[in-house]
């Protein structure tokens, strides 16, 4: 069926334009949380009592990755919403699965980042 013919969901207009404004928003958030990893990770740590983070110039380079695939998921995210939108298809749900293999990227690169901290480590071997 052509694209003229098939209805406009306005709901799936209103929803996708919603999710991709938000997730430009969180990247600009972002840039600033991501870019200050080692400070954020040295606050957690000193919350719970682990010690002090040490690993800071690898994670100073994984928040800018973070920042970078954030970014480029976002706008592979975006062209293939306008063009589900353009040929009147749903499209609501590709903002969510761009936002959830955003939030998957970082939280495996943190986790990764606080695994091969010697303090991490340390406190893990203490503890248990």
């Amino acid at each position: 069926m052509p694209a003229s013919e098939r209805p406009r969901r306005r709901w799936d207009l209103v929803l996708s334009i919603a999710l991709l404004a938000y997730g430009l928003l969180t990247i600009f958030g972002g840039l600033t949380q991501y870019t200050d990893i080692p400070s954020i990770i040295d606050q957690a740590y000193e919350a719970q009592g682990i010690g002090e983070f040490t690993s800071t110039e690898l994670a100073s380079t994984v928040g800018v990755v973070i920042v970078i695939v954030h970014t480029l998921l976002y706008v592979i995210t975006a062209l293939v919403t306008v063009r589900l939108l353009q040929a009147r298809r749903l499209a609501f749900y590709v903002p969510l699965i761009g936002g959830a293999l955003a939030i998957t990227v970082a939280i495996a690169l943190i986790l990764m980042l606080m695994l091969s901290d010697p303090a991490f480590n340390a406190y893990v071997g203490s503890v248990s």
